[in-house]
């Protein structure tokens, strides 16, 4: 009896190292930077996953997004004024993503950074794989 008590300990404790090791759920933030010439199509200059936390629940990891952009909401107009840059900040209808639009410079070009917030299994990595 005392072996197969040790085995079940030794074995409960094995998952949960390895519960720890990976979370159920990890916050992703896909930041696309993009810029057209006036009247033109759109083009991505830069398009980057990058992960953020890990999280037990889709409900934990959500309810963080939510902070996330409310904060991002306040903070990033402030830190767009202290930089002296002029943009406007636009958060989107669903609440997981955060836009800022660069006014149209000299050479007719205007740049938008999309930044979204992606909760997904601990198992996907959405990041494109190289060849």
């Amino acid at each position: 009896m005392n072996r197969v008590a040790v085995l079940l300990v030794v074995g409960l404790i094995g998952s949960t190292t390895v519960q720890a090791q990976s979370p159920g759920w990890v916050l992703w933030e896909r930041t696309v930077d993009s810029q057209s010439k006036a009247g033109g199509p759109s083009t991505a200059t830069r398009d980057v996953y990058a992960p953020q936390d890990g999280y037990e629940s889709v409900a934990e990891c959500q309810d963080s997004v939510r902070r996330l952009i409310s904060q991002l909401e306040t903070t990033e107009p402030v830190f767009l004024k202290t930089m002296e840059v002029t943009a406007q900040v636009v958060v989107s209808l669903d609440r997981k993503s955060i836009g800022t639009i660069y006014p149209t410079d000299a050479s007719g070009i205007s740049k938008i950074r999309q930044r979204l917030f992606l909760c997904l299994p601990g198992t996907l990595d959405p990041r494109p794989k190289s060849n």
